[in-house]
């Protein structure tokens, strides 16, 4: 993303800013344009701009190209076309007008026109100014990851030197306390002889009970008609039914389907398990977190 798309005073904007941002923020979109955006389409932010409804269907139907017919149909795409393109194929409907789309009226369709030299539904695919909208959201996405707290290496080195100075008393103390026992013992002999007495005396009574104890487990020795059980061999873990996967711009279920399950088909599978997240299946919101189901 050049900074040259953007006005002079969002050049130092960091790109969470900049997602917040108005429309206007880009260079070559003026007041008159940003405020027939907000009042048409509801667009007043970059984010707004990353995420039209109408950009991300087109760019959908553009990848829905790659499939085969079935898959097509199970997308459910032309749901968001009038009823009579819906037996057109999808090349077709590519270079139809963009009053193909049933929310885009004649008036829209002449705006878009004159003011973005847009006027097909392909042309929408490549819209520009939601294109770079995405590059700045995304961007945004993975420098809040990279902008996660870690710790600092100064408080790792506060917590090893805390950890020798303790260990470094530690040692002291205990040499200290051994060479004054020592001391002690060289004083008051009788002492000494006394502790070892009672040692002695201790160590028979010891020897004393692992004798009976010893007497006592007698194992028996196992015949020849005696077999051994096998030992059972632990078996891995059964790998996890489901996956996680966030939702990246330009996404869609049947490409995700494609990619992940092998099959494009199986884009009913990834709905039905998140279906509490995704709203309608031809608009996914990227950051979004799926479940998938194993391949």
């Amino acid at each position: 993303m050049k900074k040259e798309y953007l006005k002079i005073p969002y050049h130092n904007h960091s790109f969470g800013e900049l997602c917040g941002a108005p429309v206007l923020a880009f260079a070559k979109i003026d007041e008159k344009q940003a405020k027939e955006l907000r009042q048409r389409f509801q667009l007043r932010t970059i984010l707004d701009l990353a995420n039209f409804r109408f950009y991300l269907w087109a760019n959908q139907l553009l990848h829905l190209v790659e499939l085969d017919d079935e898959a097509r149909e199970l997308s459910g795409i032309y749901d968001a076309f009038h009823p009579t393109y819906r037996q057109f194929p999808i090349e077709d409907i590519l270079h139809a007008p963009l009053t193909a789309f049933k929310e885009i009226n004649q008036e829209d369709f002449q705006f878009f026109k004159k003011k973005f030299h847009v006027s097909s539904v392909e042309d929408m695919a490549y819209f520009i100014f939601a294109k770079w909208a995405q590059e700045i959201c995304s961007s945004a996405i993975g420098q809040g990851k990279k902008d996660e707290p870690l710790p600092s290496m100064l408080s790792l080195l506060s917590i090893r030197r805390l950890l020798f100075l303790s260990l470094l008393a530690f040692s002291i103390f205990a040499l200290t306390t051994y060479a004054f026992r020592s001391e002690l013992g060289l004083r008051h002999p009788a002492q000494n002889e006394a502790s070892k007495t009672t040692q002695d005396e201790s160590s028979s009574l010891l020897d004393d009970e692992k004798n009976r104890a010893l007497e006592k487990k007698e194992e028996p020795v196992p015949t020849q008609n005696e077999t051994t059980v096998p030992e059972r061999r632990q078996e891995p873990p059964p790998l996890p039914a489901y996956r996680d996967y966030t939702v990246r711009y330009g996404d869609t279920l049947a490409r995700i389907s494609q990619q992940f399950l092998g099959n494009g088909k199986r884009w009913q599978e990834i709905y039905q398990l998140n279906r509490d997240k995704i709203a309608d299946p031809r608009d996914l919101r990227a950051g979004t977190r799926l479940i998938l189901p194993q391949k």
